[in-house]
């Protein structure tokens, strides 16, 4: 939102934002020991994901920043916002997918069998893309019900998602 890139580091467990010229400086420095992922609301908050403990920190602009979710997973992995500007969150070991409410209030989207949620990618039509990295798929998820379609089959450790321009068609 402000031109700047943000960076999340392992193991020091920081956020830095990086300037047009370059300039590095540290934003945000949980007590977490990883940071996993990183995503803007379409107000301008930064979601940061980590390891160790299983939190989502909700930072503003100024670099304050609060618990958004506390989960019962060690690591958050993955986090996505949908057009509605719900977050949906992986997680692991327990390989879990929380859409979380304006609260932060979490419900189980969708429960995998599988240990790590490494990335997850809200389509336009309201389905959220989940990728299972030792299942090996991709999966179509609906947030609402947790019922699922396989999308893609067969992956070599499926570690990030994204959709094409908006003429690109949805699996």
């Amino acid at each position: 939102p402000d031109g700047r890139v943000y960076v999340g580091t392992s193991p020091d467990g920081a956020v830095y934002a990086v300037d047009a010229a370059g300039k590095a400086v540290r934003f945000f420095d949980p007590e977490e020991k990883y940071i996993w992922a990183l995503a803007f609301d379409g107000a301008g908050q930064l979601y940061v994901a980590t390891g160790g403990e299983g939190k989502v920190y909700k930072v503003a602009p100024d670099g304050r920043a609060s618990v958004f979710l506390a989960t019962s997973d060690a690591h958050v992995l993955s986090l996505a916002f949908d057009s509605r500007g719900r977050l949906f969150a992986g997680t692991a070991p327990d390989g879990r997918v929380y859409r979380v409410d304006e609260q932060g209030r979490a419900f189980v989207a969708y429960d995998s069998p599988f240990r790590e949620i490494r990335a997850l990618a809200a389509a336009p039509d309201g389905f959220v893309y989940v990728a299972e990295t030792a299942g090996g798929r991709v999966l179509r998820v609906n947030p609402e019900s947790g019922e699922f379609t396989i999308a893609a089959l067969g992956l070599n450790s499926p570690y990030a998602l994204a959709f094409g321009p908006s003429t690109t068609k949805t699996l």
